[in-house]
């Protein structure tokens, strides 16, 4: 029969079979032949027919195009060459790459910690290797080199040999613009030299010449010599972007070369290098520099290879419509053609757990085997999904070997030698994983598992590798395997330590030794496999899982990751008591807020709840635990677009009025987040809820608002507030923050709630915008009980609709002399008025709007409302900057004519209000409650508020005469006119302990300087001062 191939005298085109798509099945496909482990013989031995003219017989690379065109087409249209064993039989054809549809994406070089969620764009087969736009206009040249990166079982081999398909056939994308196009599968190279391994290890002797070998005389020599191979890999350089190499499996030529390296004694990295051979010069440029690249990796390795190449296309197996087409073939051919519609909903409807198995090669198959055991059913979740799929396996393995004849429904459990065999395979798993490896020699499995009857190869969940070369049979090379899905190998990971979980010492190190898992802290990145691994282990060990969270620390896994784990374990009392140690929130943790007026809990870590659904879950779980000892929590409103988690949000909520232990509750959002009317409304109701709080010492309501008219749209935040307070509060609920866009009658409402709300003593109201009407309610607030401390930061005294005033944002235009007083007005009260203090100024360049703000709380200037609120600072003109400090001009008095004899006779009379001038403004009530005998004030921040010349003198004279306030916070002062006021008033108080004037935009002379120490020095009270920032220019 060989004698009569070799001499035949026409070659058969070597097509492959028609895809099984496009006719119907037939009605009982016999059971496939089995092929030959090293079926490419028959390709080598095709070769030898002749009928050729006898120019093209001698010209070697034609004998090469030739052979290498029948060769792919051959390669690929066949079946796997070892199918799973649990595989039904199926049509011929449906399995071989020449009908692999792959479903690729483009992603960005660098790219391998960008989330996998974050969206990318979908490229055809087609498009692997040209120029093509993307659906957003963006266009990308055709590139020279690619790297496909897809996990292990994805069909990164199938896409190699699918591409040469294409090339073999001569489809329009590939052929003509590609002459030649070598495969090259890494793995075996084993340091040899590309042409050596191309001409002894793929390419036969016939593939070149007639008869004996084209590179030696007597069929023993080099490469070298003769007219062959020889000949035709010296003339690839010619070819240039018209020669392709496809190189397979870069991960596992790197990861086996280094194993290998390791066993023989030498450095994992050198060895790893070395096994690549010559391919790295190849890689790099220096070969064949302008030949074209494609290489295949898995996910991680692509990194090392940025540099090298201009494209990178991630392989998430198959595309989904061809998973439709397989399916519906499927159950046609089993004729249950109804199944398939039911199959194909069912895992459309899980798009976390079911969709990425189907789209995986053998995935769809395996999901369709367990489909019809399973009766029509298949699970959800992603743990129930591995081990109904393991038991499949093991079930369909033991039924072939006759050691059961049970359905699924009467078999639920696995023998315990089973059992035994997968959590030894898992302890192989896990080393591999931690050295980032899914490959498995058959001599690394059989020193794991024993057997016990079953070989674990034998059960279907490992692919076995294709291997190419003509001497691995005769050398008795290893065998390799990876996993027919990737989490396959994680599961069983989990399995193995799932087995010696009650040994704490073998479970905390093989804990400390997964990826990610080394040098723990708040920067350390966790592994994905690290995290599937614990899911996997957690949900097998259920109620056990607080075994594991007690191995691990605090710092090892962020919030959201335990919260994950413990969802996969359930939420049982010791497992939830676990996690509140690795939160913080059991005892001991908290050093407690304190009775203090103002409270301490500004110096606690205050934990952030984000709405979503994991968290909301998580938290409601540890508020329930009596385990929890936490006081402080803050929760960050940022819904997403059609979201609802009211179901989630009432949970936390009920949870957090029952909890005894939470004294802080903070609310906030997000910068940008807008809420809607129904959203309000819940707002407003888990608000009037929290209030309730036995045990509530502070409460925190921060909304931040980008339309200064938006108080309407909280009317019924602010309702459930006042009644709150007014009906049914925390009996010790001490401190007040409320920062939302507040309207000068919502202002007035819940000063009037207060007021019959003795309790609370700490009321901050920063960034009012309420005007005149808001801050008089809050003065009579002042007076009609005690108030401990008021924060009023970033607040003004005046509306942008009220009459303007001498308070305003006007700063006055004085001419500037320096000795010159104005009749009736004091000459601190006239200095203060001054936009400078040093020189001489024209009236035209202070006008009133020539002063600016940037980003003014609650947006006086509309263009600046988009700015964070930290940055609520006024600002002066650039001009304002250099009055303030040095002057250039050459005009006016001298420095020591002006500021030196000014100050030195400006010390009396002391700051002082004039009511008939200043009581336009709301600044004005405040502060002149603040002075009054019977009030109990101690503390008041006044910070970066918009102060104008009458406001600085009133809070003066309210620092001159105060008998209680111990602390006054002034941070953000853009003159010295503002501050200096105060500090002149502390020349007569007593009481004042805390004075911040932090300041960045103060620039002090001789004479400033002067007054200020003297202020100072004649203060017996003061304890802490702040004047951070400020510039001293002293001669």
């Amino acid at each position: 029969e060989a004698e009569r191939i070799n001499h035949s005298s026409n070659c058969p085109a070597a097509t492959p079979p028609s895809s099984p798509l496009d006719s119907p099945p037939p009605p009982a496909p016999a059971p496939a032949a089995p092929i030959p482990a090293h079926y490419i013989s028959s390709l080598r031995a095709s070769s030898r027919r002749g009928g050729l003219s006898p120019e093209k017989e001698r010209d070697p690379l034609a004998r090469l195009l030739r052979f290498l065109r029948a060769f792919y087409r051959e390669l690929a249209g066949r079946d796997p060459a070892h199918p799973p064993p649990w595989a039904p039989p199926l049509p011929p054809g449906t399995l071989c790459p020449a009908h692999f549809q792959p479903s690729l994406q483009l992603a960005p070089l660098g790219s391998s910690g960008r989330p996998e969620n974050e969206p990318r764009d979908t490229i055809r087969l087609e498009q692997i290797l040209s120029a093509f736009r993307t659906n957003e206009g963006a266009m990308h040249e055709a590139p020279r080199r690619v790297v496909v990166e897809g996990g292990p079982g994805s069909g990164k081999t199938t896409l190699a040999l699918r591409l040469l398909h294409s090339w073999a056939t001569q489809d329009d994308w590939l052929g003509p613009s590609i002459q030649l196009a070598l495969f090259v599968p890494l793995r075996e190279l084993r340091g040899s030299t590309l042409a050596h391994y191309l001409s002894k290890e793929l390419l036969p002797k016939t593939a070149l010449s007639g008869g004996s070998s084209p590179w030696s005389g007597g069929g023993g020599g080099s490469c070298g010599s003769g007219n062959g191979f020889a000949q035709v890999w010296k003339c690839l350089g010619l070819l240039e972007d018209r020669l392709l190499f496809v190189l397979d499996g870069y991960d596992e030529a790197v990861t086996m070369g280094g194993q290998e390296g390791k066993g023989q004694g030498g450095t994992g990295t050198g060895s790893a290098r070395e096994a690549l051979g010559d391919a790295v010069e190849l890689l790099e440029g220096r070969m064949f520099p302008e030949c074209r690249i494609l290489i295949t990796c898995s996910p991680g390795w692509s990194s090392e290879l940025f540099p090298l190449v201009q494209r990178r296309v991630l392989l998430h197996g198959l595309e989904w419509t061809h998973v439709e087409r397989l399916v519906s073939a499927y159950f046609a051919g089993n004729k249950k053609p109804e199944s398939a519609n039911r199959f194909i909903e069912i895992v459309f409807a899980s798009q976390q757990v079911l969709r990425p198995l189907a789209c995986w090669p053998l995935g769809w198959l395996l999901l369709c085997v367990l489909f019809e055991e399973e009766g029509g059913h298949l699970p959800n979740d992603t743990l129930d999904v591995h081990q109904a799929l393991f038991k499949c396996l093991i079930r369909r393995s033991l039924v072939r070997k006759g050691e059961i004849h049970m359905t699924a429904s009467t078999y639920s459990d696995l023998p315990g030698h089973c059992k035994k065999l997968l959590a030894e395979f898992g302890k192989l798993a896990l080393t591999c994983i931690k050295e980032d490896r899914f490959l498995y020699t058959d001599t690394e499995i059989r020193a794991h598992c024993r057997g016990g009857g079953i070989e674990v190869t034998e059960l279907g969940f490992l692919n076995r590798g294709l291997n190419f070369g003509r001497t691995h049979n005769q050398k008795k090379r290893a065998d390799y395997y990876t996993p027919m899905i990737r989490t396959f190998a994680e599961f069983l990971a989990a399995y193995y330590i799932s087995s010696i979980v009650h040994y704490s010492n073998i479970l905390r190190r093989e804990l400390e030794d997964l990826p990610g898992m080394s040098g723990c802290g708040t920067g350390s990145v966790l592994d994905n496999n690290t995290v599937l691994i614990l899911r996997f282990l957690m949900g097998l060990l259920g109620r056990k899982g607080h075994l594991v969270f007690n191995q691990l620390c605090p710092l090892d896994f962020p919030t959201r990751t335990l919260f994950v784990l413990l969802q996969a374990s359930g939420p049982s009392e010791a497992n939830v008591a676990a996690v509140c140690r690795l939160l913080g929130a059991s005892s001991g943790s908290w050093a407690g807020l304190g009775n203090g007026t103002s409270g301490s809990s500004s110096k606690v870590p205050v934990p952030l709840v984000h709405t979503a659904p994991l968290e909301l879950e998580g938290w409601s779980h540890v508020l329930r635990s009596d385990a929890c000892s936490l006081e402080a929590l803050e929760l960050v409103f940022q819904f997403d677009k059609g979201a609802d988690y009211e179901e989630q949000l009432d949970a936390f909520f009920s949870a957090l009025s029952a909890n005894d232990s939470v004294r802080l509750v903070r609310i906030s959002s997000l910068l940008g987040h807008e809420f809607t009317a129904t959203e309000v409304d819940r707002l407003a109701g888990y608000v009037k809820t929290t209030l309730s709080k036995s045990r509530l010492h502070t409460f925190e309501l921060v909304i931040t608002c980008l339309e200064d008219s938006a108080h309407d749209r909280f009317q019924s935040l602010v309702d459930a507030l006042c009644d709150g307070l007014e009906q049914n509060t925390s009996p010790i609920l001490n401190k007040l923050v409320l920062d939302l866009n507040l309207g000068t009658c919502q202002v007035v409402q819940l000063c009037s709630a207060l007021e019959h709300t003795e309790q609370v003593t700490v009321l901050h109201l920063p960034h009012l915008g309420c005007g005149r009407d808001g801050l008089r309610a809050i003065a009579r607030l002042i007076r009609a009980r005690p108030l401990v401390a008021l924060n009023l930061a970033g607040s003004w005294g005046m509306r942008r609709e009220d009459p303007p005033s001498s308070s305003g944002v006007s700063v006055g235009s004085g001419s500037g002399s320096s000795g010159g007083v104005g009749s009736g007005v004091s000459t601190l009260q006239h200095m203060v008025k001054q936009p400078s203090l040093t020189s001489n100024i024209s009236p035209k360049t202070t006008t009133s709007s020539s002063y600016y703000f940037s980003s003014l709380p609650r947006g006086i200037m509309g263009g600046y409302n988009s700015l964070s609120r930290p940055a609520t600072l006024p600002r002066q003109p650039l001009q304002q900057l250099l009055l303030d400090g040095y002057s250039n001009s050459s005009s006016g008095d001298s420095k020591r004519n002006s500021d030196s004899v000014l100050f030195q006779r400006l010390f009396h009379p002391l700051p002082a209000c004039d009511p008939a001038v200043h009581s336009g403004s709301g600044f004005h009530d405040v502060f002149d409650a603040a002075r009054d005998p019977a009030c109990k004030l101690r503390s008041l921040n006044v910070s970066k508020c918009l102060l104008g010349a009458e406001d600085a003198l009133c809070l003066g004279e309210t620092v001159r005469r105060s008998l209680c306030l111990d602390a006054l916070r002034l941070e953000g002062g853009t003159r010295l006119g503002e501050v200096l006021p105060v500090i002149l008033g502390l020349a007569d108080n007593t009481s004042i302990q805390l004075l911040d004037l932090g300041s960045q935009r103060l620039i002090l002379e001789d004479g400033p300087t002067q007054l200020v120490c003297q202020s100072l020095a004649k203060n017996t009270s003061l304890r802490l001062l702040s004047l951070e920032g400020w510039t001293f220019r002293i001669e």
